[in-house]
């Protein structure tokens, strides 16, 4: 049986993601987003929308994960590490599709990206499903690093 506090945090997770869904929305149904130069690599609307919600199911798993093992410090460090990254993640959207900061959504990214490899490295011997867990979500970032960072060069 699955466990109530895991439904939570994938909960949790989901209407965060619908939130920034919302926001993204907002923001893209506007002109500004349509004539962005974009890389021919760009995916639909509805591919981000999948992405992310099967993502933040993946990364609400490797929350409950960390919280429920015993505080060490290696755990302690990867968990103040996870949850910088979810702070920076959750920023995003609103620095990239309200306040149209481009450059800065991209440095954004870039921090994700450092954050979770190296929170890959530290899990890798003790905690190795969480590390399989964020790797597609690391491919995922690299993706969205380079997307983000054609926008930057081409507007």
């Amino acid at each position: 049986m699955v466990k109530k506090t895991v439904i939570l945090w994938i909960l949790v997770f989901q209407f965060i993601g619908y939130g920034l869904g919302k926001i993204t929305a907002a923001n893209t149904s506007g002109t500004w987003y349509a004539i962005l130069n974009k890389s021919a690599l760009t995916p639909p609307n509805t591919v981000f929308s999948v992405t992310w919600g099967f993502l933040y199911v993946i990364l609400a798993l490797v929350g409950h994960l960390l919280w429920l093992k015993p505080r060490n410090d290696n755990t302690k460090i990867i968990l103040a590490l996870y949850a910088l990254q979810m702070l920076v993640n959750w920023l995003w959207t609103p620095i990239f599709f309200q306040l149209h900061w481009f450059k800065v959504g991209f440095y954004c990214i870039c921090i994700m990206l450092i954050i979770t490899f190296t929170m890959i490295l530290l899990c890798i011997n003790h905690f190795k499903i969480i590390s399989v867990f964020l790797f597609p979500y690391l491919i995922w970032l690299l993706f969205a690093a380079y997307l983000n960072g054609v926008i930057v060069l081409k507007n």
